[in-house]
């Protein structure tokens, strides 16, 4: 009997600390909140029942996470705890209860704010200055992520000369659920899979070592508590947020009404439970009227010195509790599985449900991810199922309710055909690729992405006339579309006069772009608009000439990479570095390529960049490896003007080694501040 319990509990132990990895050190969680806190509910009751099964490194007795190698670390004078999580009003009035018997008091203020899904971190401040972030890595141990964090642009940098010599603070690191869509959109455009939530958008993004990919993401900060370090005169937490808005740090306001808005102020002070749990019930109302994602909301004694009295236990403290909201469900059948070809090939099944309203919102899709996802959770047509949105956005089936499954339902096949053109398929990893680049739908979406906005940008060329022309088959390569002014658009619906001859002025524009712009409009996989930028960063390394750069000699120095040389270009890794050279092998493309080139398609050359910083205004400070004269040669040559002072009125620093007091000026000053590197990826300028 012991031994099917103790088998029992580790295989608990295991499977949390497998999905802890996942969330907390990759970025990737699998299941659900809900469902990663049933598992630990069920590891505290057994071990509960036989404390002799109860181990130091059982998941109930550790904070999860670890500080990752690639970072530096550092080690906190306070741990960064988890806090104990309730799904019910019964748990929170109990907590409520026991809080006041151990207080041995009936008068007692709570402070109630939201529970933001998102990256814990935590930051300090020295003489006002950002000087340290840390993310939360073992609890114990963080990561240095200080360079990411002061990406942020709603996070200040300075925070003024009254602030205290030393500020010790926490906080959570989250993103929009409107900028998550959007940047899960950009992803498949580039063929990149889809981030599963906007906490794991969020955690990935202060996890990059390169800080421009950081800064190109809207993150946004919101302070929730001190650190181990903290304002001796500030007693209360109430005191502490208002602390945090005399100094300008994004943080909730304390609302005064008794009925909540979706707004920032969100956080209120209560004296009994029966407002806690109004608090609790009006949040879970407002919770999909929010541009961000919560979990639930935090309920935490107001009084410091009463925090400290009550202390921790184990790797929670006694003094706050999370209110966690189950994941709002409904349960709908799937009529059937149907699988979609994108741009890159790559085969996905999706469900397609009988219509259900989630949070307002009526679904009728939902992704199954790929076909392991699909054998793991044994999803079949016809099923009933169970649906959450993850993260309040994306549509999820978190399983299949197999009692109410007809007996002869047989497993989803997965297809050894491409479902649009019947070719072979490719398995790589966990996903399925059509094995044929003509495939009408690889075809169709990759001129779709080639005429988009941050590809070529041909303006008066859409979706919907793309897939008219592809039908009519006046459109089989890149190449065909600058073809179109020889085709009779007369008789095509929606074109006229006027419309032709937008659209031909709007080809004749597109002819001329950047090297980058045209890498990442050959739809390449994995090469979104960053690593197409350090592509074109290395080809203008090589090219000797940069006054004439074209297609031909661009592809002749790509031709020319080995797979050695991409893999040492920052952030291009070897499975990147494989598909680059795997698409310059496609003799389809190179052919098309060559065509493009005979038609007029060039790139900018760098002389005419000439106005690109006219009425900006420069400071550079610190030394560097060549003269200060060059960079400033190189400024006004392109049209801006370099000052000796730093003024409102300067649109950038520029620093280099020992920057000094220029820089502690544009710190007060909110003055952007760029690295060299950094002013010529800002700015398109070729590296030398």
């Amino acid at each position: 009997m012991k031994k099917n319990i103790l088998k029992k509990i580790q295989k608990l132990k295991d499977k949390i600390k497998f999905h802890d990895n996942l969330y907390y050190n990759l970025d990737q969680a699998q299941i659900t909140d809900f469902e990663y806190d049933k598992l630990f509910q069920k590891l505290q009751e057994l071990e509960k029942q036989y404390p002799e099964f109860k181990t130091k490194d059982s998941p109930s007795q550790k904070i999860p996470g670890k500080a990752l190698s690639k970072f530096k670390k550092h080690t906190r004078l306070v741990p960064m705890l988890s806090l104990q999580n309730s799904y019910s009003k019964l748990d929170i009035e109990k907590f409520y209860q026991k809080t006041l018997k151990l207080l041995k008091t009936e008068n007692l203020t709570f402070f109630l704010e939201p529970k933001l899904d998102g990256m814990a971190v935590e930051l300090i401040y020295e003489k006002g200055f950002l000087t340290r972030a840390l993310s939360r890595g073992d609890g114990y141990t963080g990561e240095d992520i200080t360079i990411a964090m002061k990406t942020l642009k709603a996070l200040p940098i300075y925070i003024g000369d009254k602030a205290p010599s030393f500020l010790e603070i926490r906080g959570e690191v989250l993103i929009l659920k409107k900028d998550f869509e959007r940047i899960n959109k950009e992803q498949e455009l580039a063929g990149l899979v889809p981030f599963a939530s906007p906490r794991n958008l969020a955690a990935g993004s202060l996890r990059q070592l390169d800080p421009k990919i950081t800064a190109s993401r809207p993150l946004y900060c919101f302070i929730h508590s001190p650190g181990g370090r903290a304002l001796k005169s500030l007693k209360t937490q109430k005191a502490f947020i208002e602390k945090m808005h005399s100094f300008s740090l994004p943080a909730f306001k304390i609302s005064s009404a008794k009925k909540l808005k979706p707004s920032m102020e969100l956080c209120c002070l209560v004296k009994n439970v029966k407002d806690i749990i109004n608090y609790y019930e009006q949040m879970q109302t407002i919770r999909s009227k929010l541009d961000f994602e919560i979990d639930g909301v935090v309920i935490k004694v107001n009084d410091f010195e009463k925090q400290k009295s009550l202390g921790v236990i184990s790797r929670s403290p006694r003094w706050a509790i999370a209110g966690k909201f189950t994941p709002e469900q409904g349960i709908t059948q799937i009529e059937k599985i149907k699988l979609q070809v994108g741009r890159t090939g790559v085969i996905t099944p999706v469900a397609v449900l009988k219509p259900l309203t989630l949070a307002g919102v009526q679904i009728r899709h939902a992704s199954l991810h790929n076909f392991k996802e699909l054998a793991r959770k044994d999803i079949r047509e016809g099923d009933f199922v169970r649906v959450h949105r993850a993260g309040d956005v994306i549509p999820e089936i978190a399983e299949s309710l197999k009692k109410k499954r007809k007996t002869k339902t047989p497993p989803f096949k997965i297809p050894s055909v491409c479902p649009i053109c019947e070719s072979f398929v490719v398995e790589n990893g966990d996903y399925l690729f059509c094995g044929n680049s003509k495939c009408p739908a690889v075809m169709e979406n990759k001129l779709i992405h080639f005429a988009s906005k941050k590809a070529m940008n041909i303006e008066f060329l859409g979706v919907k006339s793309i897939k008219k022309f592809y039908k009519l088959k006046w459109l089989n390569s890149y190449s065909d579309i600058y073809d179109l002014k020889d085709k009779d658009l007369k008789n095509q619906e929606g074109f006229g006069k006027k419309s032709f001859q937008l659209l031909i002025n709007s080809l004749e524009k597109s002819k001329k772009t950047t090297l980058a712009r045209f890498l990442f409009a050959l739809g390449i996989p994995l090469v979104g608009e960053q690593t197409a930028q350090k592509m074109s960063d290395e080809v203008y390394k090589k090219y000797k000439n940069k006054k004439n750069l074209d297609i031909l000699s661009a592809l002749l120095i790509l031709k020319e990479f080995c797979k050695q040389e991409l893999e040492s270009v920052p952030d291009i890794g070897p499975i990147v570095a494989s598909s680059f050279i795997r698409a310059f092998k496609n003799q389809n493309l190179i052919k098309d390529l060559k065509e493009l080139h005979n038609k007029g398609i060039g790139f900018i050359p760098v002389e005419t960049k000439k106005e690109v910083l006219k009425g900006l205004n420069f400071v550079i400070t610190g030394s560097f490896s060549f003269p200060r004269s060059k960079i400033k040669s190189q400024i006004e040559n392109l049209g801006a003007k370099v000052s000796s002072q730093i003024s409102k009125k300067t649109s950038f620093l520029i620093e280099g080694e020992k920057p000094g007091s220029k820089k502690e000026k544009a710190f007060r000053l909110s003055v952007p501040i760029l690295n060299y590197k950094e002013f010529l990826r800002k700015f398109d300028l070729p590296f030398d």
